[in-house]
Order: C-alpha cells, then structure tokens, then sequence
C-alpha cells in the first residue's frame, strides 16, 4: 500500500504528458498540412501566371502573323530569285516553329498556300507556274525561308504573287488598295542580275534566255568591257542604255 501510494501521483503527470505529445503531433500534423495547401496554392498561382503569359505571347504571335498578310497581301518581306529557282522570306514570331508551317502548291503549280499556327500568310496565284513538287522551306531564328523551282527556267519573276487586276468601284473610281506596286528601274535590274548570276546550280545558258534578259546581258557585259578597257565614252553610253532598259515596262 505504501508503494501504490508512492506512485499514485506520478499517474495523472503520465497521462498529461502523452496528452501533450499527442497534441504536439497533431500540431506538427496541421502545420504540415497547411505548409502543403500553401505551397500548392504558390504552385497553381505560379502555373496560372505562366498559363497566361503563354496566352498573352500567342494572341501577340497571332496579331504578328496577321499583319503579314497586310504587306502588300501577304507577299514575302524579302524576295530573290535565280535562273531555275525563286526565293521567299517572311519575318515570323520567335514562337513560330517549323512545326506550324504548312506550304501547299495546287492548280499544277500556277496556286501557293502558306499558313503559319494555322494563320493564311500567302494564298494567292503565283507570278508564274512552279514544280508542285519541288518545294523546300526551312524557319530559322524567326524567319521561314521558301524555295520555289520554276516551271519554265530563265522567265523573270517581279514578285512572288501575280500582278492583280486593278479594280473600281460603282462611281468607276479606281480603289486604292487594288493598285499594284510598280516595279523600280532598279529592282527589276537587279532581279535580272540575280536570275543570270543567281547559284542555283543550274546552268543558264545565253540561247535560252528571252530576248528582255539577252538585252539585258549584252548591256551588262558592254559595261563591263568598257570598265575593264577604260573606255569612258562606251562606259557612258552603255549606262545609258542600262537606264533605259530598266525603265521598260512588261
């Protein structure tokens, strides 16, 4: 009886420490549990401002891409060519890959389709017939790079699109916006100049060239003749007819 009265009141001090345990463990449980919510909370948050970021920079690349349309209807923002082959760049958003890029040619050749996210860039004839097969296309740090191979080689392209219809409306007033640009005295120079110097591979040769190209040829090559001989007054006269010939008009 002496002993069971010793320890009697050691009992309740038992029994309020593990009371206390347990409720520290239920603390600790609670306090993790809200550590969870709250990083889950930082998390989604986080998630849902990239979420929108993402959306903000494809409605941008969506406006981007629309507007490329607007240059003179969608034709390429630079453009080039070689006797057998036509090159075509367009400007793209860096979110632009090469994934999102269909090129499409139909109607034998004479039609090409370019969407970009699924965007129209380019749906128009084209100047002249290509080889609907025989299309290459790359995109590269934000711009696509088109390679077209010409239906008839040595015929000079003035721009990607054909040349449209000048259109009135019902007064018979000319609409502005139908008016196609024209093309310069020195662009249509140095378009010749890269058809007949263009390195495609393909071999140009002077009896295939058309009589506008020929001319073109036996003008560049008085010029150079009367460089290399010193020849001012030859010199003087073959830069005339380089500036006649590129105020021709097809």
């Amino acid at each position: 009886e002496e002993i069971d009265a010793l320890f009697a009141g050691l009992e309740p001090r038992a029994r309020s420490s593990a009371a206390a345990a347990a409720e520290t463990a239920e603390m600790a449980s609670l306090s993790q549990r809200d550590r969870r919510e709250q990083l889950a909370n930082e998390l989604k948050k986080e998630r849902d401002k990239e979420a929108e970021e993402e959306k903000q920079m494809a409605q941008l690349a969506m406006q981007e891409l629309r507007s490329v349309i607007d240059h003179r209807a969608g034709e390429p923002d630079r453009f080039e060519q070689a006797g057998a082959e036509v090159y075509a760049w367009w400007h793209l958003p860096p979110s632009v890959t090469g994934h999102d890029v269909k090129v499409k040619a139909t109607q034998g050749g004479k039609h090409l389709m370019v969407t970009a996210k699924n965007v129209v860039l380019f749906n128009r004839n084209l100047f002249l017939p290509i080889r609907a097969d025989d299309i290459v296309w790359t995109v590269d740090k934000g711009e696509l790079h088109l390679t077209l191979t010409k239906g008839e080689k040595a015929k000079l392209w003035e721009q990607l699109g054909e040349v449209s219809e000048i259109k009135r409306d019902l007064d018979g007033e000319v609409i502005p916006e139908t008016v196609p640009e024209p093309l310069s005295a020195k662009d249509r120079i140095d378009f010749m100049k890269q058809m007949i110097d263009g390195d495609d591979g393909d071999y140009k040769n002077y009896d295939d060239l058309d009589v506008q190209t020929k001319e073109l040829v036996d003008c560049l090559r008085r010029v150079k003749h009367a460089k290399a001989t010193g020849d001012m007054n030859a010199l003087s006269l073959a830069e005339m007819d380089l500036e006649e010939f590129g105020r021709f008009v097809v």
